[in-house]
């Protein structure tokens, strides 16, 4: 299952961190994307102009599914924002699932995790 989510643009003053600030006016959107993972959705792909929020929607479902980690989906967010190589993904996936996790065995690391919400 895919969900694409188009976000209307807004104008920001500053750039929030994913972990900084309040979330405001995405409550139906973000209970609809809940609903798409609690469905069993394998991707969900947030789109939208420069500073529509996407970032910070992402982090706030993140933070959420992690709150409700007792129902076994591990999160894991990995920061890409300074990464211009599209060879380096691999890595920087593995570097975040942790210590000892070779990405050329990327796959199985993942496949060994289980339910796991991974935030690129």
């Amino acid at each position: 299952m895919v969900l694409r989510a188009q976000l209307g643009a807004r104008a920001h003053g500053s750039e929030l961190s994913v972990a900084i600030g309040r979330f405001i006016g995405r409550e139906s959107l973000l209970e609809a994307l809940e609903g798409r993972l609690a469905a069993g959705a394998r991707l969900i792909s947030l789109t939208g102009p420069p500073g529509s929020g996407k970032t910070r929607l992402a982090g706030r479902l993140a933070e959420r599914a992690a709150e409700g980690a007792a129902g076994g989906r591990a999160v894991v967010l990995v920061e890409l924002s300074d990464t211009a190589d599209v060879a380096a993904l691999p890595a920087r996936v593995a570097a975040a699932l942790g210590p000892g996790v070779d990405a050329r065995e990327l796959s199985a690391a993942l496949a060994a995790r289980g339910r796991l919400l991974l935030v690129l």
